[in-house]
C-alpha cells in the first residue's frame, strides 16, 4: 500500500513532505468509535497538511467524520480565519456538498472554487501562547492556538503532545493516546530521542488508565528503547498486570533485554553501566558500585556515571562518600537534579548546615528545587513558621489559583467574618488525621461560623464526632486512576489531575462557596514556633464499637497485655523504606513472654504474617474480619481498647496519637528529629514516644532501644 511509504526514512518527516498525506489511510485513522476529540485533531491536521484546501478535502471529512465533528471542524475555520474570501469559498464548498450524493463526495472538484490556505506567522509565539493558557488550564484558549498550527500547517510533535495534554485532564484519555502515538509514528523523526520517549511515557499512563496493559506494555517498550531512564515508568504498570494477569518483574526483564542487545553490539561503557543498573535495581550495590567507579577511571569527568555513583553510595549506606562525591560534580557543574540528590544526601546525613549551604548556592543560581527540601531543613532547623508556609510554593497551589482565582486563598487573615469557607483536605490520611487537630483553632482563633472542610470517606466519622460546629465533606481523594472501572466519580473537575484532592462532590460543593482553600494553606498562619502545638488528643472513639472491641480483646488477652503493632507503610519504595522495618527484625519483640500482639498493618501482609506465625505460633493475632484499610471507625474503636501501640511514622501512629493511645514511634529519620519535646515525647501528640537507634539509620539498635522502653513502660 502507497501509505506505508511514510515510513520509509527518505520521506522524512511528514511536515516537510505534506504531499504525503494523500497515502494515509483516512477512513481507518478518522474512525474510532466515540473518540470524537481524536477525530477533530484529525481533521484539522488533514485539512493544515494539504496542498490546497478544497472541495476533494471538505468532502473526504464529510465522509469520514461524524456529522457533529465535521461542523466542529467547519466552525472553527470560519470563527478563526477573518478572511472574507475563506469564508465565502467554505461556505459555497458545503453548499456544493449539499446538492451532491455521497459518492460524489470523493472525487476532485478540479473546476470548483479557488484554492486557500491558512497560515500562522510566527510559530514559537503561536505555541507558547499556547502553553500559557494550558499552564493557567484556560483549555479552550490553548485549543484555539495549537489548533490554529495544525491548521496552518505546523504539525509538530510537541504540538501533538500538547494536545494530548489537554485531552487528558479533560478525561479524554482513549483520545490523548491515539493523539500522541499518531503523533510518534508519523512525526517522531523530529524530534530527538529523550522527546519521543517522553510522549511515550504519558502514553503509558493514559494506557493504564483506559486498562490497555498491551498497549502500556508496548509504548513501554517503545520509551525504554528511546531513553534507558524511562524504565522507571515500570512502576505504572505494576498494579494494572498484578490485577490483570499477574505481577510482572517488568523492569527486571526491560534491564535485562536491553543489557543483551547491547552485549551484541559490543559497546562497552553502555553495557557497563546496563549491568550496574541492573545490580542496582536487584539492590547488589557493591557489584553496581564497582562497575561505575572502573567507568570512572576510564571517564572521570561524566556526570551521568559520578551522580550515578553517589545515588549507589546513599543507597549502600556510603553517606560521606556520597557527600564527596557530589561536592565534586556541583563544584564541575550546577545542574538541578544534582542538587536533589545532594540535599536527599544532607537530610539522611542529618547534616542541616549543608543543606542550607546547598539550598543558599541553588538560589544565587537561580535554580529551583522542590519545595520540600524547604520544609525539611527549616524544620530541620527548627523554623516552623518558615517551614509551613512553604506549602503554599506546591504546584498544586499554583493550579487552585488557576481554577479559582479570586476565590483561592493563601492564609485565614483574608477571610471576612461574614464569609463562607472551604478548606480542602490534602494528602493522605496520616497527614489529614495530624493537621486535623489545628481544625479547632480555625473557629477559636479566627472566628469562622461558616466553614466545611473535605475529608476522607474513611476519617469523617470520627472527625464529624470530633468537631460538631464544622461541616465535614467526604471526598474520595486518590492517586491516580489505574485501579478504577470509570471516572464517574471525578468527570465533573475542571482538569483531571485535581484527582488528588477533589471528586465530584467535593468542586461542586466548593462552587457554594466564597473562600477557597487547601488545609496546607493555613498552617503557616496558626503554626509559628513550638509553643504552638498542644499535643492534645481530640479523636473520640465510637463508643458501641469500643465496647465490641473490649469484649473481643478480653477473649484472648488471657491475663497478658495487648499491643497493636505495625512495622511500615502500605506505600513501598526505596526512599520510603529507610523509615520502616522488616517482620524479621522484630524477632526480639515477638520472642516477649506475656505479650499478645494485634496486628495493624493495613495492607497485604499475608506473606509476613505466615513467617511470624512459623517462628513464634500464636503471636500476633490478625482480625480478618476488619479492613483496616477502609474501615477507619472499627480500627480506632480498636486501637483504643489496647495498652499501647508499636507503629513508624504511618497513619497507624498518627491515628493512635490523635485517640491519645499510648504509642512508641519507630523513628529512623532525622526528618522526625524536630517533632521530639523534652523526654522524647511527640509534639503532635503526648502519647507518642520517639524511639530512634545509636545513629540516624541503624535499624538494629533502633529495635534494641524499642525492648529496653518496653521494660521500663510496663514496670
Amino acid at each position: 500500500m502507497l501509505w506505508e511509504r511514510c515510513f520509509d526514512k527518505e520521506f522524512g518527516v511528514l511536515k516537510n513532505h505534506p504531499q504525503y498525506y494523500k497515502f494515509l489511510p483516512i477512513d481507518k485513522l478518522l474512525q474510532h468509535g466515540e473518540s470524537s476529540y481524536y477525530q477533530i485533531v484529525m481533521g484539522l491536521f488533514f485539512v493544515g497538511n494539504s496542498e490546497v484546501i478544497n472541495s476533494r478535502i471538505i468532502g473526504l471529512l464529510n465522509t469520514y467524520l461524524s456529522k457533529e465533528v465535521f461542523e466542529e471542524i467547519i466552525i472553527f475555520i470560519w470563527n478563526t480565519f477573518p478572511n472574507k474570501n475563506i469564508k465565502l469559498q467554505v461556505f459555497n464548498i458545503l453548499l456544493d456538498r449539499e446538492n451532491n450524493n455521497e459518492s460524489d463526495l470523493l472525487l476532485v472538484n478540479k473546476s470548483g472554487y479557488p484554492n486557500f490556505s491558512f497560515k500562522v506567522d510566527d510559530y514559537h509565539a503561536e505555541f507558547s501562547l499556547a502553553i500559557y493558557y494550558l499552564t493557567k488550564r484556560d483549555f479552550s484558549k490553548a485549543e484555539h492556538s495549537l489548533f490554529r498550527l495544525l491548521l496552518s500547517g505546523h504539525a509538530t510533535i510537541e504540538v501533538f503532545n500538547a494536545i494530548a495534554t489537554i485531552a487528558s485532564y479533560k478525561f479524554l484519555f482513549e483520545d490523548a493516546r491515539r493523539i500522541n502515538r499518531f503523533a510518534f509514528h508519523f512525526l517522531g523523526q523530529e524530534s530527538i530521542s529523550w522527546r519521543k520517549g517522553r510522549l511515550f511515557s504519558t502514553n503509558i499512563i493514559n494506557s493504564v488508565y483506559t486498562k490497555d496493559i498491551k498497549g502500556a506494555l508496548i509504548d513501554l517498550i517503545v520509551s525504554f528503547n528511546l531513553n534507558i531512564n524511562n524504565v522507571e515508568l515500570c512502576s505504572n504498570l505494576n498494579i494494572l498486570s498484578k490485577r490483570e494477569i499477574g505481577l510482572l518483574d517488568i523492569k527486571k526483564a526491560a534491564l535485562l533485554s536491553l543489557t543483551k542487545s547491547e552485549i551484541k553490539i559490543g559497546y562497552s561503557k553502555s553495557n557497563s553501566f546496563y549491568r550496574a543498573s541492573i545490580l542496582e535495581y536487584l539492590e547488589d550495590y557493591d557489584g553496581a558500585i564497582k562497575i561505575i567507579e572502573e567507568l570512572l577511571v576510564q571517564d572521570i569527568k561524566n556526570p551521568k556515571f559520578i551522580l550515578f555513583l553517589a545515588k549507589l553510595y546513599i543507597s549502600n549506606g556510603d553517606f560521606e562518600k556520597a557527600k564527596i562525591v557530589l561536592e565534586f560534580l556541583l563544584a564541575h557543574k550546577r545542574k538541578k537534579h544534582f542538587y536533589v540528590e545532594a540535599l536527599k544526601n544532607s537530610i539522611i546525613m542529618n547534616d542541616y548546615k549543608w543543606a542550607i549551604e546547598l539550598l543558599e548556592n541553588a538560589e544565587s543560581q537561580k535554580i529551583t528545587v522542590p519545595d520540600i527540601y524547604y520544609r525539611k531543613i527549616y524544620l530541620g532547623q527548627g523554623k516552623i513558621k518558615d517551614s509551613y508556609l512553604s506549602f503554599r510554593n506546591m504546584k498544586i497551589n499554583k493550579t487552585l489559583s488557576h481554577i479559582f482565582k479570586d476565590k483561592y486563598i493563601q492564609t485565614l487573615n483574608v477571610v471576612k467574618a461574614n464569609e463562607s469557607l472551604f478548606v480542602i483536605a490534602c494528602f493522605g490520611p496520616g497527614d489529614e488525621i495530624r493537621f486535623a487537630s489545628l481544625y479547632s483553632k480555625l473557629i477559636e482563633n479566627f472566628s469562622l461560623s461558616n466553614i466545611a472542610i473535605t475529608c476522607d470517606p474513611r476519617l469523617y466519622g470520627l472527625l464529624q464526632r470530633s468537631y460538631n460546629k464544622i461541616n465535614f465533606i467526604p471526598v474520595a481523594r486518590i492517586r491516580d486512576y489505574k485501579l478504577l472501572n470509570s471516572f464517574e466519580n471525578y468527570n465533573q473537575l475542571p482538569s483531571s489531575d485535581l484527582n488528588s484532592i477533589l471528586d465530584n462532590v467535593g468542586w461542586n460543593t466548593s462552587l457554594k462557596y466564597q473562600k477557597v482553600m487547601l488545609v496546607t494553606d493555613f498552617l503557616g498562619d496558626i503554626l509559628l514556633d513550638r509553643d504552638s502545638f498542644n499535643g492534645r488528643a481530640y479523636l473520640y472513639p465510637d463508643l458501641t464499637r469500643k465496647e465490641y472491641w473490649q469484649q473481643r480483646i478480653l477473649d484472648i488477652s488471657k491475663g497478658k497485655k495487648v499491643v497493636g503493632i505495625s512495622w511500615r507503610s502500605s506505600v513501598v519504595t526505596k526512599v520510603r523504606n529507610e523509615h520502616y522495618l522488616t517482620i524479621e527484625m522484630l524477632k526480639p519483640l515477638l520472642a516477649l513472654d506475656d505479650y499478645i500482639f494485634i496486628n495493624l498493618q493495613y495492607d497485604d501482609c499475608v506473606t509476613e504474617l505466615q513467617w511470624a506465625d512459623k517462628h513464634f505460633p500464636n503471636k500476633i493475632v490478625n482480625f480478618e474480619d476488619l479492613d483496616q484499610f477502609n474501615d477507619l471507625e472499627n480500627v480506632a474503636a480498636l486501637m483504643s481498647c489496647l495498652d499501647f501501640i508499636i507503629s513508624p511514622a504511618t497513619t497507624v501512629a498518627e491515628l493512635a496519637g490523635a485517640l491519645g493511645v499510648s504509642t512508641f514511634l519507630l523513628s529512623n529519620s532525622s526528618e522526625l528529629h524536630w517533632r521530639k519535646k523534652n523526654q522524647d515525647i511527640d509534639i503532635w501528640y503526648n502519647s507518642l514516644v520517639h524511639i530512634e537507634g545509636d545513629q540516624v539509620g541503624d535499624k538494629n539498635s533502633l529495635v534494641n532501644n524499642l525492648m529496653l522502653s518496653i521494660g521500663r513502660f510496663v514496670r
